[in-house]
């Protein structure tokens, strides 16, 4: 491995901007203003679309390669016994192997310090980080009128032990106003309230009473085609068997012959 001098710089200014307080939003729209290409764009499909992202930036922030320090042994791959699906497990941090190269580091050991420093003071702030993966009732069903893109929980706060919730769109959150110009955001309780309003209007509409004779309609006639299909096959399973006992008699005669 060598280090690539134009990709190392841009990692370099990065960590100097968030060690100097800098937010990711604002380094992402630096990124993007300057028309710098992300990681494997152009060479590799992302699940996200190309570009970069807070998530991209901050696993960048936490990469132990960047300041010459190499990891290996972290994960093994197990079958799971239920789905038979192969999938990836931590290993504990004694089995993990690892192995400094000095000569590849691309950030000072002092810059680093001062930006996990950093992590952890926001780390305490926001309550130890994540509380764990929360889905809501309509997760996968909203998308953005203008790109397109899924909308997610932007933001979540814990109040008095109950989550409060605040919906965006996934792609301006992650890439910022370049992905998206829609800033928009609700809270998951007018969320829920709109949803369950045109819901109440919708079934309550004269469309709905009019798909739902059709469909029962439709339900009728199928089943009375089936009952008619079962009359009919015993019919000729009943003329077959009359068939096969008057062969059975024409051989017995013709035996006796």
């Amino acid at each position: 491995m060598v280090i690539e001098p134009q990709e190392a710089k841009v990692v370099r200014t990065i960590f100097e901007m968030y060690a100097s307080g800098q937010s990711l939003g604002s380094i992402l729209k630096w990124l993007n203003t300057s028309a710098t290409s992300a990681p494997a764009d152009g060479w590799t499909k992302k699940t996200t679309g190309p570009g970069w992202s807070k998530n991209l930036l901050h696993g960048m922030l936490r990469n132990e390669r960047y300041v010459g320090e190499f990891v290996w042994n972290r994960r093994k791959w197990v079958k799971d016994p239920t789905t038979g699906k192969r999938r990836s497990v931590r290993r504990p941090e004694s089995e993990w192997v690892r192995r400094k190269r000095p000569e590849l580091a691309i950030v000072s050991s002092s810059l680093w310090a001062s930006v996990q420093e950093r992590h952890r003071t926001n780390s305490r702030r926001s309550g130890n980080g994540r509380r764990g993966y929360y889905e809501h009732i309509l997760s996968g069903l909203l998308r953005c009128g203008s790109c397109g893109s899924p909308m997610s929980i932007v933001s979540r706060q814990m109040k008095a032990g109950v989550p409060y919730s605040q919906f965006g769109y996934s792609a301006r959150h992650a890439k910022g106003d370049a992905a998206c110009s829609n800033s928009t955001t609700i809270s998951e309780k007018r969320l829920e309230g709109a949803v369950l309003q045109k819901l109440r209007e919708h079934f309550a509409s004269p469309k709905v009473e009019e798909w739902l004779a059709e469909a029962l309609q439709a339900a009728e006639r199928a089943h009375s085609r089936t009952a008619k299909e079962q009359d009919e096959f015993a019919r000729l399973e009943a003329e077959v068997r009359a068939q096969e006992g008057r062969v059975d008699k024409v051989t017995e005669a013709l035996v006796g012959l």
